[in-house]
């Protein structure tokens, strides 16, 4: 927020355009994004998509860069930052201390564990190197680096837990959660699944992006889009033929994207380190609720040109 201030961004610009870059790296399959959603689609429809999951994964990587790049395009243009002018009189960063050294040096640690040991072990069949690849997912390694971290008495773990941890959305997921394994226990998306049948071949883009960019406005994309309508897409590629890439894609992009709502997990965080200082917090709201539907809409209309089916696994 301080840099793009000082640029002259406006906030929800920022927020909205740093949310975008976060996701699009993500979706790999080291991401928290890729790993969810790989996961779901490895245990969705009696595992019928799970010996396929990786390559899905890698194939969602093609449509996210192209639409990320089409919206942040029309972003430039819409917030004008063709328009900004360069930011003067920048201090230099004084030198890293110890402390920050040492940080610096466990996220390395945890980042090259997450994406080189999956990657050496790719072509390894054997159960060695698939249990070396699932310990070294970006979730438990981080937890082990601020566990770590903790220990060596890096920062004051009392102060973040306290001040930085935002607990309202951690419960809003955990609630959220609930109540879709309840739904699905009940048959919901089982119902769900037979209503979307009837669907035109064409409508299954457009229509799967809405569905999904519209729930994660007001929920967690992670906990419970992708769960509930992932299994949906999955039925639909496999009754009718369609590709798995662009069913799953218009679905994680689509509710990722969205995720930038303040009413969902991605905005949640980005107003969470808003300050007071930096604008009016209800204004933010508003414009990061607004930036998110103008999101959507420029991923629909890419939706319905068949932007998303331009890869295949």
């Amino acid at each position: 927020f301080p840099i793009g201030v000082a640029a002259g961004m406006v906030p929800w610009e920022i927020g909205a355009i740093c949310l975008i870059g976060t996701q699009c790296g993500s979706y790999l399959p080291w991401g928290t994004h890729g790993s969810t959603a790989r996961a779901v689609v490895e245990a969705m429809n009696d595992g019928a998509w799970a010996d396929k999951a990786l390559s899905i994964n890698w194939g969602r990587r093609g449509p996210s860069v192209v639409v990320y790049l089409i919206v942040i395009v029309v972003f430039f243009f819409v917030f004008k930052n063709h328009k900004l002018q360069k930011v003067e009189n920048v201090e230099q960063a004084p030198p890293l201390t110890p402390i920050q050294k040492k940080s610096l040096i466990m996220i390395a640690a945890v980042i090259l564990l997450v994406v080189i040991v999956p990657l050496a072990t790719k072509g390894v069949k054997s159960d060695l190197g698939k249990s070396l690849a699932k310990m070294c997912d970006v979730v438990p390694l981080c937890l082990v680096g601020s566990f770590l971290n903790m220990v060596l008495g890096l920062g004051n773990e009392k102060e973040v837990i306290k001040k930085h941890v935002p607990w309202n959305v951690i419960c809003m997921v955990f609630g959220m959660g609930m109540l879709v394994n309840l739904a699905s226990t009940l048959g919901v998306f089982d119902y769900l699944a037979l209503i979307l049948e009837g669907l035109p071949k064409a409508a299954v883009a457009p229509v799967f992006l809405l569905i999904a960019g519209i729930m994660s406005l007001f929920s967690s994309s992670l906990s419970v889009v992708y769960p509930s309508v992932l299994p949906m897409a999955g039925i639909m590629a496999l009754n009718y033929g369609i590709n798995p890439v662009m069913a799953m894609s218009v679905v994680v992009i689509g509710a990722a994207t969205t995720a930038m709502s303040p009413l969902s997990s991605g905005g949640g965080q980005i107003m969470s380190v808003f300050s007071d200082d930096l604008g009016d917090t209800q204004e933010m709201f508003n414009k990061m609720f607004l930036t998110a539907l103008l999101a959507m809409a420029v991923l629909f209309v890419l939706a319905l040109v068949g932007v998303f089916g331009i890869f295949h696994i």
